[in-house]
């Protein structure tokens, strides 16, 4: 308990420190130098990436935001340190430029030194495009397009086949807005795209016909507990999109025309 209390005396009082006193750390400071930070605008938000030694002992990282260079808010953006050397800003507005300055925060609770400040400026989806992101344990995807975003709930949890990302034919019908079909009883499932070239792929089948051309995988779609699964990937780029995976987090992101 003591440990505890200790802890938490110690966050808070990094907090002030960086709300009321400036960036100087308190104690020793292993290193001079403030993390190494860069800002990448995505279609999610703007991920902030950094490097800081490991001699350091940092055991987490402060990030304060600002939308004008030099002023970033003292009060952090996350109510707790963040581990790890990466972060995603997804409250973000499209054609906003934000600044951000990362700190780490030491063992003792003390505040390390200021990262440079770094910039990016929100980017947002075309007109004629759509994004999605889920997590793979998820029971909700969400859906964005520049119109906004929506949250979206799944009929069934995506699985991993083979190395692939598989999701049950409903809910690409609705994640994709795709014009996806498949008559009772057939093992037989349709793919139509709005520029007329039609994909066909069989259930436990590894080929799929797309365009007069057939390609072979080592995955295929499946049916388990009353739901057909389907490979994502076969899916989105039938439809001229791109997917990510990004296993840190076990996230799934695909972009494609709306």
């Amino acid at each position: 308990m003591r440990k505890l209390t200790e802890s938490v005396v110690a966050l808070a009082l990094t907090l002030a420190i960086l709300a009321f006193g400036g960036t100087t750390a308190l104690g020793d400071t292993p290193t001079m130098v403030g993390p190494t930070v860069t800002a990448t605008a995505q279609p999610l938000g703007i991920k902030l990436d950094w490097t800081y030694p490991e001699s350091a002992g940092a055991v987490g990282y402060i990030i304060r935001r600002g939308e004008t260079a030099g002023r970033e808010e003292r009060w952090p953006v996350t109510d707790f340190p963040v581990t790890g050397n990466t972060w995603l800003d997804e409250e973000i507005n499209p054609g906003t430029t934000y600044y951000y300055v990362v700190v780490p925060v030491l063992k003792d609770g003390a505040a390390g030194f200021d990262s440079a400040e770094v910039s990016a400026t929100a980017v947002g989806l075309a007109a004629d495009r759509r994004l999605v992101h889920f997590h793979m344990d998820a029971t909700e995807a969400l859906t964005r397009t520049a119109d906004g975003e929506t949250k979206v709930a799944l009929a069934a949890q995506p699985r991993v086949e083979h190395g692939r990302v598989m999701v049950a034919m409903e809910d690409l019908v609705t994640l994709a807005g795709a014009d996806l079909s498949r008559s009772a009883g057939s093992p037989v499932v349709t793919l139509k795209l709005a520029a007329g070239p039609v994909l066909t792929m069989e259930v436990e089948k590894t080929s799929l016909t797309f365009a007069k051309a057939t390609w072979n995988d080592t995955c295929h779609p499946i049916e388990l507990n009353g739901h057909v699964y389907l490979p994502l990937r076969w899916v989105v780029e039938a439809m001229d999109g791109q997917l990510s995976f990004n296993p840190a987090d076990g996230s799934v992101t695909f972009e494609l025309a709306r």
